[in-house]
């Protein structure tokens, strides 16, 4: 990512997944990625002491709105793994008409903006 989104607070390296995250359920993450556009996705290895976790691989997709990561515990046929929302989750909104159709929807959360072409 070349730009910080909006709904992040701190991008974190190499090492590290961008905060804030929280973990969510399996079909949360599905449903949730299923209903986002994608932008792009990236690979890290997560360090975290606390979790007793030395490299874990995980996989972020990058979405416009949100990002979703999945962090691989245990490889094998029965893998292990723990499912991330990245971001605000935008559940509080003000909406506000800016003219024409054009309409401003603003997290009342994290103050994340998006502009919206309701004639479409």
């Amino acid at each position: 990512m070349n730009k910080k989104p909006s709904y992040i607070t701190d991008l974190g390296g190499y090492n590290s997944l961008p905060k804030p995250y929280k973990r969510i359920s399996q079909n949360e993450f599905i449903e949730t990625l299923t209903h986002c556009n994608m932008l792009n996705t990236e690979n890290r290895q997560i360090i975290d002491e606390d979790k007793g976790w030395n490299g874990k691989d995980a996989k972020i997709f990058w979405c416009y709105s949100l990002a979703m990561a999945v962090v691989c515990i245990s490889w094998g046929a029965e893998g292990v793994y723990e499912y991330y929302r990245i971001g605000c989750r935008h559940a509080r909104q003000f909406e506000e008409n800016i003219g024409n159709c054009y309409n401003k929807i603003t997290c009342l959360d994290c103050g994340y903006e998006r502009i919206l072409d309701s004639s479409d």
